[in-house]
């Protein structure tokens, strides 16, 4: 049964790396929200499957979904690049929002060093 699910579904190029492309902003987001939790002391190793369950595997799942049925229906392969560019655009944004969230808590420590060493110093 090694690669016997690939030899039935061969997906052309352009659908394996559009599913690619989104993965890996999924994964990122993914990365960057634990990150962005753990730095705010808000992360809860408990809740992170329920996420998972709810906020990451419906993406992937339904992207991976469509890219097996557009090998089946030619008509589904526009569904299915139409659904890849939402999914990559929601999650860009997510990942510059989670950035952004990163930076500004970096600022704000620096800002907080900074009234200490004044204060420190006075």
């Amino acid at each position: 049964m090694n690669g016997s699910l690939l030899k039935l579904v061969e997906l052309p190029q352009e659908v394996i790396i559009a599913f690619e492309m989104a993965l890996g902003l999924i994964f990122l987001d993914l990365m960057l929200g634990i990150i962005l939790a753990l730095s705010k002391g808000e992360f809860e190793p408990r809740k992170l499957p329920k996420f998972l369950q709810s906020s990451v595997l419906p993406y992937v799942g339904s992207l991976a979904l469509l890219a097996v049925f557009s090998t089946i229906i030619p008509e589904i392969k526009a569904l299915y690049f139409t659904a890849v560019t939402a999914v990559n655009a929601k999650f860009l944004f997510d990942v510059k929002d989670k950035i952004f969230g990163l930076i500004g808590k970096q600022r704000e420590k620096g800002k907080t060093g900074e009234k200490e060493n004044t204060a420190n110093k006075g």
